[in-house]
């Protein structure tokens, strides 16, 4: 039951910083969150927040603490400036790319990769097959 109610937990305190991005949001209507009601079980898995013309459902987010090399994080830090340089004002305001964008969107690519995963010796070996996967990736 502990795994469970540590689940709610993190639920409801999503459900407040959810409620606390709203509150300072252009778009703070209480008609633009959807709140459940008695009856419903709260889905530990997602938060929906309608924005106006549209509706997007947005996974819940868990913190991942990742140790990497200074290297990587170096890359990572300039990747997100080269990204920030690079964009107009336009796009700018939309939405900032972080590091955490740049993980992100490398963990999505990773999910549609198709890497033999049998045997692996080590971390050396699993770089040799993930780049062997990205070359034999067919870009549509």
């Amino acid at each position: 039951m502990g795994m469970f109610s540590d689940l709610k937990k993190i639920d409801q305190e999503a459900q407040v910083e959810a409620k606390k991005k709203a509150s300072h949001s252009p778009i703070n209507k209480k008609s633009d969150i959807d709140k459940p009601t008695k009856n419903e079980k709260l889905d530990a898995e997602k938060i929906v927040v309608k924005l106006p013309q549209q509706s997007i459902a947005r996974v819940k987010e868990i913190r991942v603490t990742l140790p990497i090399p200074t290297d990587l994080l170096s890359f990572l830090d300039q990747m997100e400036r080269d990204i920030f340089v690079r964009r107009s004002a336009k796009f700018r305001s939309k939405q900032r790319l972080t590091k955490n964008s740049v993980a992100r969107a490398w963990l999505a690519l990773l999910r549609q990769l198709q890497v033999n995963i049998n045997n692996i010796e080590d971390e050396a070996d699993l770089e040799q097959r993930l780049k062997k996967a990205l070359d034999e990736f067919h870009i549509v």
